[in-house]
């Protein structure tokens, strides 16, 4: 599984081959971590190196003490930043503009009829995948002049949802 992991500004890719194995911006490193005594502070081996780490979750991320240094950490995984990404993206001020599916999924309900006026931020559907609901929202004010999918329809990547004037 693939991680972007941000620490306290600086970016790292990392994949974890299994729980011993991981590769950090491509370099393997070996690594072992086992909470102590149920709080939130684990023995924390890496390539050999043994270290205290102190681990508190915070709204957006985690906040990690090491050896007297704190680090301000957020992950996301593949789908997250998917998904993220298609939020990210600025939105037309007007003329039309296609909603197209962030991830592979399972259109569960469509909130929107075609003719509907819908505000910035108004849900236009909800998208499951990996069986967690994704709530799709409208990316500016519009007019919705097509409705692409239905409830029950599953959709790939980038597919057509729902178009915005």
């Amino acid at each position: 599984m693939k991680y972007y992991v941000r620490v306290n500004g600086e970016d790292f890719d990392i994949v974890v081959a299994d729980e011993h194995r991981v590769t950090v911006n491509g370099q393997p490193v070996q690594v072992d971590m086992v909470r102590v005594s149920g709080q939130s502070v684990y023995s924390l081996l890496v390539d050999h190196r043994s270290y205290e780490v102190a681990v508190e979750e915070v709204p957006g991320g985690y906040r990690i003490l090491v050896a007297g240094e704190q680090y301000d950490i957020t992950v996301q995984d593949e789908r997250q930043r998917r998904l993220m990404a298609g939020r990210a993206q600025p939105s037309p001020v007007g003329g039309t503009i296609t909603v197209r599916a962030p991830i592979p999924g399972l259109v569960v309900r469509v909130h929107v009829s075609e003719g509907e006026t819908v505000r910035q931020g108004a849900p236009l559907l909800i998208l499951q995948a990996m069986k967690m609901d994704n709530e799709i929202r409208a990316p500016r004010d519009g007019t919705v002049t097509r409705v692409h999918v239905r409830a029950g329809q599953s959709v790939e990547q980038d597919e057509p949802l729902i178009t915005l004037e």
